[in-house]
């Protein structure tokens, strides 16, 4: 996908030259003559922000009057205030005077272009700039704060190509899995003596306990997987919940088979499923930050009228989990109806907010598309009535379109 630029200068003439200059290195480029103009811009990219910023540390003309200076440190201050945009890096257009780019060291503005400006010096000091703040090559972890979807999402998102090798268990004898990754897309993936392709991802997708090391460095490997990371998770989702059916009829076959789950505890399970599912769909279209906030947002607004979200929190990537992970005694849980509305709610408030910001890719029929694993439960317990969805085992017509509310 080609890197989407937002330049910001007064002069008609230099905009168009150095659009001409980077989208001929095939650059996206959006233009703005002044700062209001650009903050309507950023406000409009909100889910898919620019990858850099080029921009005058003077934007407008302030015929000597000083204003400029506070609009000019406005603008800044924005873009560094701001969670969405205090990571995009900023190429300075100078005019060429010394306390020019005096000033722009001072504000830890390092890549600066003076005129006359030239085309090969104005895409290399754009490229380099986008590359040294996204050279974050290296990370390592535990899985236990950072899990494998939160890991494939996070790629995903920020379109990071390499490795991801994993470690599962703490003990000798810990498994050994490798995860290669292609502008974001899981391409290969291998349990050391074990599966690989489709059928590692979907071993690896639920180890909890042992270490990550991810270098994104791009690598050359053969292409074994071609579905998106949503598809593989909820396939890999789909199997561990099979599993644990097969597991629940081995019991049943016993004398004394144990009691199935009470419903408080499968009504949390699920709505956390609904909602982790539904925050993977949203990854392939923004970023991690932006995700979570979003996501906690409508959870806030929705919690004086459910107070049971209160018991839900929202990691930084966007996953959704128990606020208190001792609560798994059902007694101390709400209702099970009370759970599924407070869900509904706040999965219909998150997604009213991206439909309007991205139209058609946030129906809540798409809720349905991507839950078919678990249908039976998530109609059974009513999220999908609480949602607006009608489906072909709950009104019996034998239709199967999906309707939203």
């Amino acid at each position: 996908m080609s890197r989407l630029a937002l330049l910001l200068h007064p002069s008609e003439d230099v905009r168009a030259q150095l659009s001409g200059f980077l989208q001929s290195a095939g650059f996206r480029v959006l233009t703005a003559a002044d700062r209001e103009t650009a903050e309507q811009r950023l406000e409009s990219l909100r889910i898919s922000p620019p990858d850099v910023i080029l921009t005058p540390l003077a934007p407008e003309n302030d015929n000597g009057s000083g204003h400029e200076a506070a609009h000019r440190e406005d603008f800044l201050a924005r873009l560094r205030s701001s969670a969405l945009t205090r990571d995009i890096p900023v190429v300075v257009l100078a005019e060429g005077g010394a306390e020019e780019r005096r000033r722009a060291l001072r504000l830890g503005l390092g890549s600066l272009l003076t005129p006359p400006f030239e085309g090969e010096e104005v895409v290399l000091a754009t490229l380099l700039a986008s590359e040294r703040q996204r050279d974050d090559r290296n990370l390592s972890g535990s899985l236990a704060q950072l899990s494998v979807p939160d890991l494939l999402q996070t790629a995903e998102a920020n379109r990071k190509s390499g490795r991801i090798s994993l470690r599962h268990g703490n003990q000798e004898g810990a498994r050994q899995g490798t995860l290669w990754l292609r502008d974001g897309r899981v391409v290969n993936a291998e349990v050391e003596g074990g599966p690989r392709g489709r059928e590692g991802v979907y071993e690896m997708a639920f180890w909890e306990e042992g270490t990550f090391l991810a270098d994104f460095t791009p690598v050359a490997v053969p292409e074994r997987i071609f579905e998106p990371t949503a598809a593989l998770l909820l396939e890999a989702m789909r199997r561990r919940d099979e599993l644990l059916r097969d597991t629940a009829l081995l019991h049943a076959a016993l004398p004394d088979p144990p009691p199935p789950p009470p419903l408080h505890l499968l009504a949390v399970h699920r709505a956390l499923t609904l909602l982790n599912v539904a925050a993977s769909y949203a990854a392939e279209h923004m970023e991690p930050e932006l995700l979570a906030r979003r996501l906690e947002e409508a959870r806030h607004a929705n919690t004086v009228d459910s107070p049971e979200l209160a018991m839900f929190q929202v990691s930084r990537q966007g996953a959704v989990s128990l606020l208190d992970l001792s609560l798994n005694a059902g007694s101390i849980l709400p209702e099970p109806a009370a759970t599924v509305l407070a869900t509904a709610r706040w999965l219909r408030h998150w997604f009213a907010g991206l439909e309007h910001a991205l139209p058609g890719r946030f129906t809540l029929r798409r809720l349905r598309s991507v839950t078919e694993a678990i249908q039976e439960d998530l109609s059974a317990l009513g999220f999908y009535r609480e949602l607006g969805l009608q489906t072909e085992m709950e009104n019996g017509t034998g239709e199967h379109d999906v309707h939203d509310a």
